[in-house]
């Protein structure tokens, strides 16, 4: 193993240990914005989904409450994202493929959403709406609020996925399973009410451009 492989499995050991802290850091960072964002935009984002005609969450969140095997592998799912980022560096480890653009493609994923979820305050219909998956009545928009974090829009869960996705494809079998874990982290963040589908279309422009600047 020549000084640059050497080095390129130290970066992505380095990374592996540092993901589950880091993801831990990300997420009370996010937990503190809700005291600085105690006013959410959840009811806009309600509506904006309702253009569709039909409510995707809570549409999902009904379906998995009606199938409890793919409600169980949704969990699942939702719940591995770092132990999905660890397989995605496992990969890149067992292949020799560089670590730098991986490390920094995830690490700006996690941290690079706090600045917009200031802006667009957003919790989640679960949080939103005690109804839910049942549909609520009268809903009109304007803020309100919500003691919950505002790390909605983006979905950082959805874009985790589109990188895992877009960084695991060069071997058939991390493809195979990154498009499995991009289908029920759709499914789970619809359904688990902690995401509009507003939140999961933004996650597209974000992930991509993480993708185009960080990942090359």
């Amino acid at each position: 193993m020549n000084a640059r492989a050497a080095a390129e499995r130290e970066w992505l050991t380095a990374a592996m240990i540092a993901v589950i802290p880091g993801s831990m850091m990300a997420a009370a960072l996010v937990n503190a914005l809700s005291f600085l964002r105690p006013l959410k935009l959840d009811l806009y984002v309600y509506q904006i989904d309702g253009l569709l005609g039909f409510q995707p969450s809570f549409a999902m969140g009904c379906f998995l409450r009606q199938f409890p095997l793919f409600r169980a592998a949704a969990f699942c799912a939702y719940n591995a994202m770092p132990f999905a980022m660890i397989a995605v560096m496992w990969l890149y480890v067992r292949k020799g493929w560089p670590a730098l653009p991986l490390v920094r493609a995830l690490t700006w994923n996690l941290f690079a959403a706090l600045p917009v979820y200031l802006l667009v305050p957003v919790a989640g219909p679960m949080y939103a709406f005690a109804s839910f998956p049942n549909l609520p009545h009268g809903v009109s928009a304007r803020p309100i609020p919500i003691a919950a974090p505002p790390n909605g829009v983006p979905s950082v869960h959805f874009s985790t996925a589109i990188l895992i996705y877009l960084l695991a494809r060069r071997s058939p079998l991390g493809r195979a399973l990154a498009w499995l874990y991009l289908l029920l982290t759709f499914v789970s963040t619809l359904g688990f009410g902690e995401h509009y589908l507003f939140d999961l279309v933004m996650a597209l422009p974000y992930a991509f451009l993480i993708w185009r600047y960080q990942a090359k």
